[in-house]
């Protein structure tokens, strides 16, 4: 091929005998090509190829240094807006094993901590400080349990100021159990809610206890109903891994039994579990992927059948034309657009590292920023900055993976959480270039 070679960032998978499909991992070109055109092309495919940036003139270091000033620009791109989570408290009416809280409890008098109207007001100083357009922004309730009983005052208190500040998008974070309860509360906002189901009622109640009733699923399924008769959209969160994956497909034949297979504010979604001090039966991606694959009743629902929503991203941009969104940073917590205020006054940019890594700022009693911990340790984790990222193909896709989990694994903020991310995405790029 002349003085031109395929580019380093071309992914390509059979997807018969004679065809491949072919995906460029920064110019976001996708084709079906024949193995045989490609083997020995003519100046029109040549043509075809270089201008989608499969084939390059570029040596690979020319090319690597291409690749990093586009992600470079895409670093600058500003977020729309900012994301505030209020931790009200760690303490919760569940007991599940697999909880990111359970470090944070072990602290002594964590658990008893909870935000009250004083560190609201701080909050409101933080958040008048950092916006541009507080109607942009959303501001997430999250725990522990956002929606305990004997935390109503507060929870008033934080709608309230939610409504004065002229927020416009509010998200609750929560098991469900206590919905409805607080569900008047939520009229006339815009306010979507998580909550979490880990199967059908025998594997559920298993696995998410309530610490009283010893049962919640058969009240989490009713909540659920009634939100969505209020209008709001329930993200379905399922946590899902080897102990409980066998049950998930039945699950979904209730929520079509409910007919809840219809219902556009209806989201359901797998999470995967993780190790936070005595949880060990977490699952890859790809274990996951592979394994729901199979079942229609989850099909029928159109989500991605892996935890990190690869299939839908992938068949919503190529069987759409739509174009990739592609991301240097792997969340707001890099890109310094969310904020999450703990209950024992510290600001931290990530709600699972809290609150055992170093805090970015105080709010209560007074306000104080460590700009450099969130420059040092956040900030700079960009694709750019980690050198397995900086070379691989997928990387605009990920982002490097949690950079939590990326620290458990490795012990360094600078190295890649993958996952089986590369797997799952070559497994779904074949499947869709099956259907094409």
């Amino acid at each position: 091929m002349d003085k031109q070679r395929l580019s380093s960032w071309l992914i390509r998978q059979d997807i018969s005998k004679k065809e491949e499909i072919w995906l460029h991992g920064y110019t976001g070109a996708v084709d079906i090509v024949e193995k045989d055109l490609i083997a020995s092309p003519s100046e029109d495919v040549k043509s075809q190829m270089i201008d989608k940036g499969y084939l390059t003139d570029k040596t690979a270091a020319e090319e690597q240094e291409h690749f990093s000033s586009l992600v470079s620009e895409i670093e600058g791109i500003e977020p729309d807006g900012n994301v505030y989570v209020l931790q009200l408290t760690i303490a919760c009416n569940f007991a599940c094993a697999y909880c990111s809280e359970n470090a944070a409890r072990r602290i002594k008098g964590h658990k008893e901590k909870i935000i009250t109207q004083e560190h609201l007001a701080n909050i409101r100083k933080v958040i008048s400080t950092c916006s541009r357009d507080t109607s942009k922004d959303k501001l997430v309730l999250f725990g522990g349990e956002p929606l305990l009983l004997e935390n109503s005052e507060i929870v008033i208190a934080v709608v309230d100021m939610f409504k004065q500040i002229e927020m416009n998008n509010m998200e609750v974070i929560t098991n469900g159990y206590n919905v409805d309860a607080f569900i008047d509360l939520f009229d006339g906002i815009d306010c979507t809610f998580q909550v979490t189901l880990d199967g059908t009622k025998d594997v559920h109640d298993k696995r998410r206890v309530e610490k009283h009733t010893r049962r919640s699923y058969d009240k989490i399924t009713k909540n659920v109903l009634v939100l969505l008769d209020r209008g709001h959209v329930v993200y379905l969160r399922m946590n899902v891994d080897h102990n409980n994956k066998e049950d998930i497909p039945d699950l979904f034949d209730e929520f079509a039994a409910l007919s809840l297979d219809g219902n556009q504010k209806f989201k359901p979604y797998f999470g995967y579990t993780h190790d936070y001090g005595k949880y060990e039966n977490q699952s890859k991606s790809i274990d996951l992927y592979h394994y729901f694959s199979e079942f229609e009743s989850i099909e029928r629902f159109g989500i991605s059948r892996d935890p990190c929503e690869i299939e839908r991203t992938l068949e919503h941009s190529i069987t759409e034309d739509a174009p990739f969104k592609y991301k240097a940073t792997h969340c707001g917590a890099n890109k310094g657009n969310m904020l999450m205020f703990a209950p024992d006054g510290k600001i931290h940019t990530c709600w699972d590292a809290m609150p055992t890594d170093n805090e970015v700022g105080n709010y209560y009693p007074d306000i104080s920023w460590s700009r450099d911990v969130q420059e040092r340790e956040w900030l700079s984790r960009t694709i750019n900055n980690i050198p397995e990222c900086k070379k691989c193909k997928y990387a605009l896709f990920c982002a490097g993976g949690c950079q939590y989990m990326a620290k458990n694994s490795t012990g360094s903020y600078f190295s890649p959480y993958c996952n089986g991310f590369q797997s799952v995405f070559n497994d779904v790029l074949a499947q869709i270039g099956r259907k094409l």
